[in-house]
């Protein structure tokens, strides 16, 4: 996982979308409480989010990953399907 610290890190990750530059894996965020959220959703909440991240509360964003197996991921806001890089 790709730790996300500062608001710089989060935009980072933010620009590079729903897959990943290099190989074109499906990434997805994740809180410190361990809430999973897809990129689209923190794309469009990126200010809140933002916001959320400088405060250092103990749900704002911690990382972006890639979803390698599990097929059941979705976004714990929005509930949009997080895609799976592979089957099992």
């Amino acid at each position: 996982m790709k730790t996300i610290e500062t608001t710089k890190d989060l935009c980072e990750a933010i620009r590079e979308g729903s897959y990943s530059s290099v190989g074109g894996y499906p990434l997805y965020f994740v809180c410190r409480d361990g809430c999973v959220l897809h990129p689209e959703h923190v794309k469009k909440n990126a200010l809140v989010i933002a916001r959320e991240l400088k405060q250092n509360l103990a749900y704002s964003i911690q990382g972006i990953d890639i979803n390698w197996y599990n097929h059941g991921l979705t976004c714990e806001e929005s509930n949009q399907e997080i895609q799976a890089a592979y089957c099992n």
